[in-house]
């Protein structure tokens, strides 16, 4: 066989008998010995009965399916203008290595089920209705179809492309395409670990409301009228800070002064009464723990460490749990919803159409309906439908590399990236309709308009809702089906955002194994990872189990998960196509997964993708200047330190570390005039960007003064004894100038 099929793995079909035969080049007899012999790889389908790309199922010998050389476009031989880094990929045959049980999906439909869960949260059940309500009704729809057409399905079909394609996790496989990318996979990591923290705590408080439920009669937080009291005082404990309104005047002698201490909830509406102007302590009155809250907290976490214990191995029998019963809610929900009076005024709210405001800047009211003097662009609109299906999909943590990454290479990418996008926006379009149906109860039953009783964020499911479950017959019923609901809808989210946490950890420590015996021993034994990593990140989760919860939660949700999250977005595409190339992940993919990305993605992931994205990020920091999550200066310059800080992290990393070819980014090479048809009379305001990007992207080294002689002045500091790793590595280098054949088998 000769040399390209020994890099490239045998054709569609064919056996080797042994390792042991190599093949002549016609350019002198070379022997190459990068990998173990094939033969000692037993794929799970015979060679001469390929499994069938798509095909659903368990493998015939009841271990996970195995990537098969020829699987994909096996024949393929690897371009001669191809990079160093498709030449690696090429060569690399431990992708067809077969995975253990806990870290391979035995069936495509258990894929499938849990990227759905990935996808489908609790932000599905509280966000879209209220954002579709506040943002033209179905008009919304305009600009939502559009952007998961042009941003959410193609960003999805990327990482699951890469993630299926490198068979590792974030960290791995950016690290594949450049290792100079792994800075930008420890961001996702840094952004999906503070999101897991405040993500439990949601959890719990389902968990709380769901417990509360169980009872015979109407549930405590169903009472007309105590809703907002339960949440936010028996669940939240807030405190309230109280002030006279006029310097002129002071409180009457005698009564309880309210100003001089943080007051509860009751004390809170006494001192209204009286005259006192009263705002939440927040960061200014955090308390202790909340021990009830910190246990339930702590049954969260047990509950997802059960289900990530051994991998996929545990995984796809929960998931076949957590995810098809909320589906069972939703439409049960549903349908008791649509029967209600009033039900059809909900509905009305939801999905009236406001084609103008799409269109044309309109005033801001106030939750009494009344203008507030400020003017939101039309652009927000699209703007906040891009964002929403961006976060909705789960893009950009790492979880759906994570997933795909375990699937054997002839699973269709194009098609499950299609049928989770279209779950997932079907799921909340068809939670609205539950959702405004049983708002407009609430607002008959009151006597007042749906303005008035619809919530934003967490109010909508805590305070809302629960009071319209009071009003329905069998309202402990009702509440019951709607937490169980909701907990197993976020668990199955929390089940990807941890897994994708455990999964980075794992290949990080399989790299160190070589020389470290103790990483070793915690990658063999599987229990050990999640149980240190549900430590390390339920440990600062206790932060968010006291008074100011929903402030934190608001905190890190806005910086560290819109900023980071889409900055990461930005990352991976222009990782993709302009670090790694375009058309060289095309041509990857279509050897490793015989699938060619079309020409609309390749547009979208190289023009499209990044310019939105980062259009979103500008807007999002404007907006932020002008309204900041809080007034606290020291609280907000811990949130935006949580993302300032990875941040820095990952350009460091960038920047520090070589390519494939072993070259560094050199600033002296941005402020050197790169080799292209400027003339001298180009303003340097057109050659500045391009440097800029030539930079960043290393588009080739005519493009930018980097140099492997950096390398060789280092060598010359080191002097002879400094040890000989380094000087082979400069030796390699040398021999490899002068021998194609080997710089093309990357040895």
């Amino acid at each position: 066989r000769g040399t390209m099929e020994e890099m490239n793995g045998p054709p569609a079909g064919s056996r080797q008998s042994n390792g042991a035969d190599r093949g002549g080049t016609g350019q002198g007899d070379v022997e190459i010995s990068m990998r173990e012999p094939v033969s000692t790889r037993v794929p799970s389908f015979p060679s001469d009965e390929p499994a069938s790309p798509g095909a659903v199922g368990e493998s015939t010998s009841g271990i996970p399916v195995q990537r098969v050389p020829g699987q994909g476009e096996g024949g393929m031989v690897c371009p001669e203008d191809a990079n160093t880094g498709v030449k690696k990929i090429f060569a690399d045959q431990s992708y067809y290595d077969t995975k253990v049980e806990t870290q391979a999906w035995t069936s495509r439909t258990t894929f499938i089920l849990a990227s759905i869960g990935c996808a489908v949260g609790v932000g599905n059940i509280w966000r879209f209705p209220y954002m579709c309500y506040r943002n033209g009704g179905a008009a919304f729809m305009i600009p939502y179809v559009i952007s998961i057409t042009t941003l959410g399905y193609p960003l999805f079909v990327l990482e699951t492309a890469l993630g299926q394609g490198t068979g590792k996790s974030p960290v791995g496989a950016l690290g594949t395409l450049c290792p100079r990318l792994k800075g930008l996979a420890w961001l996702g990591f840094s952004a999906n670990a503070c999101i897991t923290c405040y993500y439990m705590v949601v959890l719990s408080w389902a968990l709380k409301y769901l417990i509360a439920s169980c009872t015979m009669g109407t549930p405590e937080f169903a009472i007309e009228g105590n809703a907002p009291y339960y949440f936010q005082h028996v669940m939240l404990d807030k405190r309230y800070f109280c002030t006279w309104p006029s310097k002129e005047t002071s409180p009457p002698p005698d009564a309880e002064r309210y100003d001089v201490r943080s007051v509860e909830w009751q004390d809170r509406d006494r001192a209204m009464e009286m005259g006192y102007s009263c705002e939440n302590a927040g960061f200014l009155d955090e308390g202790s723990l909340n021990m009830e809250q910190v246990s339930l907290f702590l049954v969260v976490w047990g509950i997802v460490l059960s289900m990530v214990f051994m991998g996929t191995k545990s995984l796809k029998y929960s998931i076949y749990v957590t995810l098809p019963l909320p589906y069972v809610v939703i439409v049960i929900m549903f349908f008791r919803g649509v029967t209600l009076e009033g039900a059809g005024e909900g509905l009305k709210y939801y999905l009236t159409p406001k084609i103008d405001i799409l269109f044309n800047d309109r005033q801001e009211l106030n939750s009494q309906g009344e203008p507030t003097g400020k003017v939101l662009p039309a652009v927000n609109i699209w703007l906040s439908a891009a964002s929403h299906i961006f976060y909705s999909l789960g893009l950009g943590q790492g979880m759906l590399i994570t997933y795909s990454s375990y699937n054997p290479s002839h699973y269709p990418i194009q098609a499950n990236s299609l049928i989770v996008s279209a779950a997932n926006s079907l799921t909340e379009i068809f939670g609205g309709f539950a959702t405004f149906s049983i708002l407009g109860y609430l607002a008959k039953k009151k006597g007042v308009t749906v303005d008035e009783v619809v919530a934003g964020g967490p109010g909508l499911v805590f305070e809302s809702l629960p009071e319209a479950f009071g009003l329905m017959p069998a309202p402990a019923f009702f509440a019951f089906l709607f937490f169980f609901m909701l907990l197993l809808l976020g668990i199955s989210s929390a089940i990807g955002m941890f897994e994708s946490i455990v999964c980075t950890i794992r290949n990080q420590l399989t790299d160190m194994s070589s020389t470290s015996k103790m990483a070793e021993r915690m990658v063999s034994r599987h229990w050990i990872l999640p149980i240190l990593c549900s430590i390390l990140i339920g440990v600062p989760g206790l932060l968010f189990c006291r008074r100011s919860a929903e402030h934190w939660i608001d905190l890190v949700d806005g910086t560290v998960s819109f900023f980071l999250l889409s900055l990461i977005g930005v990352g991976e595409f222009l990782a993709v196509s302009w670090v790694f190339g375009i058309k060289n992940f095309r041509t990857v993919i279509q050897h490793r997964c015989g699938y060619r990305p079309d020409a609309f993605l390749a547009f979208v992931w190289t023009y499209w993708g990044p310019a939105l994205l980062l259009a979103l990020f500008l807007f999002g920091i404007a907006g932020a200047v002008e309204s900041p999550v809080t007034n606290v200066p020291w609280a907000l310059c811990v949130g935006w330190l949580l993302a300032i800080i990875p941040l820095v992290f990952s350009i460091q990393y960038y920047l520090r570390h070589p390519n494939h070819d072993g070259e560094h980014l050199s600033v002296h090479g941005l402020m050197q005039r790169p080799k292209t048809n400027f003339s001298d009379s180009t303003p340097s305001y057109i050659r500045a960007p391009f440097r800029i990007v030539a930079f960043f992207t290393a588009l080739g080294k005519d493009k930018m003064d980097v140099s492997v002689s950096t390398r060789g002045a280092e060598m010359t500091e080191l002097g002879p004894n400094s040890g000989g790793g380094a000087q082979e590595d400069l030796q390699h280098e040398k021999r490899n100038q002068s021998n194609p054949l080997l710089d093309r088998a990357g040895v």
